[in-house]
């Protein structure tokens, strides 16, 4: 038994030491990250998961952060994005022909571009999967790694239409999450059609119908204008009304002051006449 246990202990040891000479190369892929989509962020409206949409004929803009971890320097080869409607966008920092050496310890940040392509080709009714992928060799190895980023963001291709309802649906979202207060009734009325409205047109764009959704939500959008501003048009009114009755009861309490005033006057012109001396009649 205690042989053996000698025998794995070498082993072991054995496998630890020759694994410590190893000089390790290797370009490891950091968190890549879309710029300027159309939205980043949840989708709780129709697909329950965090996106990053653009809009058709966009360009659309990935940036690889790449570093070198272990010693040596490395020639990248190839960064590319590919995504599942079957098309694979390269940066044009490198090729095979013309690599992009990083130093030992470097990090440099590729960028890929493209043109987001018609709902024909990448469809607007589905989220995407995408993958990043690097080439790279060092004088003894040829290494093809790749980073995923599984259910973290997925890509949406977003028509115009689709994109000015789910912009408008956001903001609606907010609104009605602030909730107010009314005190008018026509601002409550107007304040529940757009509450109406705006459920019709999540419908609308659940259904993939956003033309009608993208219309909807701008109808929705104006009733909650329209309500604020019966609300304020209200609150005007009354502010108004109470400046008139102010301004008229100062007004009449200036009267009454200016008419005191006169009074008192008229009093102590009575009583210093009244203490007047006279004066003797001749006899």
């Amino acid at each position: 038994m205690r042989k053996k246990l000698g025998i794995l202990f070498g082993f072991l040891l054995a496998t630890l030491i020759s694994m410590s000479t190893i000089n390790m190369v290797q370009a490891g892929i950091e968190t890549p990250w879309w710029v300027d989509p159309n939205y980043k962020g949840y989708d709780y409206l129709v697909f329950d998961e965090y996106i990053v949409a653009y809009v058709t004929g966009r360009t659309a803009k990935l940036c690889v952060p790449v570093t070198n971890d272990y010693g040596g320097d490395v020639n990248v080869t190839a960064v590319q994005v590919w995504l599942d409607w079957g098309e694979t966008y390269n940066s044009t920092e490198c090729n095979a022909t013309d690599p992009f050496e990083i130093k030992e310890d470097d990090v440099h940040t590729f960028t890929i571009s493209f043109t987001v392509p018609s709902t024909t080709v990448a469809s607007n009714l589905v989220l995407h999967y995408w993958r990043v992928n690097i080439e790279y060799d060092t004088s003894t190895e040829y290494w093809y790694p790749e980073w995923a980023p599984g259910p973290t963001y997925y890509f949406a291709v977003f028509s115009a239409d689709q994109a000015e309802a789910f912009q408008l649906y956001n903001e609606l979202d907010a609104a009605f999450d602030y909730s107010p207060y009314f005190s008018t009734a026509k601002a409550r009325v107007l304040w529940g059609e757009a509450r109406m409205q705006n459920s019709i047109a999540e419908r609308y764009y659940q259904s993939g119908k956003f033309d009608e959704a993208n219309a909807t939500f701008h109808a929705a959008r104006d009733l909650v204008d329209q309500a604020f501003e019966a609300e304020n048009e209200r609150g005007s009114k009354l502010e108004d009304a109470q400046m008139n009755y102010y301004n008229a009861a100062m007004t009449q309490a200036y009267a009454w002051l200016l008419f005191g005033v006169g009074m008192v006057l008229i009093g102590i012109g009575a009583i210093l006449y009244a203490r007047k001396p006279k004066v003797p009649e001749a006899a």
